[in-house]
């Protein structure tokens, strides 16, 4: 990259791809160049291994997205919320600087529910992130919805966060979208990948289609924050649509 290039982080998790593109598009306002958004997360390395509700779930990945302006103007929705009230509900308590990293925070230890996991490790209110995905995110994706005065039936896929198949499934059902049209399975191949799930499930699920023509997609990601955010855009032909895996 040229020394003069525009280059900053992101910090979002779950939801970091959708922040990023809407980072994309603010910029695209701006200039004439593309907007290379590059995605990566690892919490592999913050998953303790002992602890059966987190570690088989987690997968490490990376991705490289460019965004350019269309020669065509097609209008993109974006719905993004906040809510740091549940903060705690997807977190990793100790090792920086709110709770530096000691001895003691560094300890595996023994929970009520039978896993074990330091105070440096990935932690989920499974109960509380679940009943989140059935409230507030399909909420969210409804609002948007009326906003843009479109059908939930004019979108070709819907390109999610993937936490797990179940939770999937019943968001698909909870919209009322068949599972076909929103596809579930990325964690059973490659992981929770956090804010990369949205494009490892484009490039596994619909590499294809989405070289070869346009797509009507709704992308959505929802996670630590607790953030949430979903879009409403066309995709495709694209010039690529890789995934190498390792």
């Amino acid at each position: 990259c040229p020394r003069d290039a525009l280059c900053f982080d992101i910090n979002h998790g779950c939801s970091g791809y959708i922040y990023g593109l809407l980072q994309a598009f603010l910029l695209l306002n701006m200039i004439d160049k593309k907007v290379v958004l590059l995605n990566a997360d690892t919490l592999s390395r913050r998953s303790c291994p002992y602890d059966r509700n987190i570690y088989p779930l987690i997968g490490d990945a990376a991705s490289v997205t460019i965004v350019e302006r269309s020669s065509t103007s097609n209008d993109i929705y974006i719905n993004m919320q906040t809510d740091g009230t549940r903060y705690d509900w997807l977190i990793i308590p100790a090792g920086a600087f709110r709770k530096p990293s000691t001895e003691e925070t560094r300890s595996i230890k023994v929970l009520p529910d039978g896993n074990r996991r330091s105070e440096e490790d990935f932690y989920m209110n499974g109960a509380g992130i679940f009943t989140f995905t059935q409230t507030d995110v399909p909420a969210a994706i409804k609002d948007l919805f009326l906003f843009a005065q479109k059908d939930l039936s004019e979108i070709d896929y819907f390109m999610f966060h993937q936490p797990n198949r179940f939770m999937l499934q019943k968001l698909a059902k909870k919209l009322n979208v068949p599972e076909e049209k929103m596809p579930n399975n990325i964690v059973e191949k490659f992981g929770n990948s956090s804010s990369v799930c949205v494009p490892v499930d484009i490039c596994h699920n619909i590499p294809k289609e989405a070289l070869e023509r346009r797509l009507s997609v709704c992308m959505a990601g929802f996670g630590v924050g607790l953030s949430w955010g979903t879009l409403i855009m066309d995709i495709g032909p694209l010039e690529f649509c890789e995934l190498i895996e390792k």
